[in-house]
């Protein structure tokens, strides 16, 4: 009896048809030129390349832009800081912020500007992945 019963479920388990992976869709994604905002976005980390930096214990690159293209992302912010809240006053500067800050300012990309607010500074992150982090192979020779 165990014999036939082995044999049932092995003829059970060879007519199941294998699953089929899904396929990988390898198509560039089509793209348009950004909205406003992402205008802002492209201005400041355009100029924040001359200074990028990283944090060592994540995945994120930090740009940092100053002058003009930070005085035109933090008066963008305006009306978006204020309808979701995330504008906020510390260290005697005024920050506008794309998220709100829950802990600290580790990931939220924001604007800010000091009492005369002739100074403006914006820091974008961009999550870079592990990649970032990944010291080189060494060349072959």
């Amino acid at each position: 009896m165990r014999c036939v019963s082995l044999l049932v479920l092995s003829a059970c388990a060879a007519a199941t048809p294998p699953v089929q992976a899904p396929s990988v869709d390898y198509t560039p994604i089509p793209t348009e030129a950004p909205p406003p905002h992402g205008t802002l976005y492209a201005t400041c980390m355009t100029e924040g390349t001359v200074s990028a930096a990283y944090t060592e214990d994540s995945s994120l690159l930090v740009f940092t832009c100053t002058g003009k293209p930070a005085e035109a992302f933090f008066n963008g912010l305006a009306a978006w800081s204020a309808r979701e809240q995330t504008e906020f006053f510390a260290n005697d500067r005024t920050y506008r912020a794309t998220t709100k800050v829950t802990v600290n300012l580790f990931g939220v990309d924001h604007c800010s500007v000091g009492k005369a607010a002739d100074d403006p500074v914006c820091v974008i992150t961009l999550n870079a992945g592990r990649f970032l982090r990944e010291l080189p192979s060494p060349a072959a020779p």
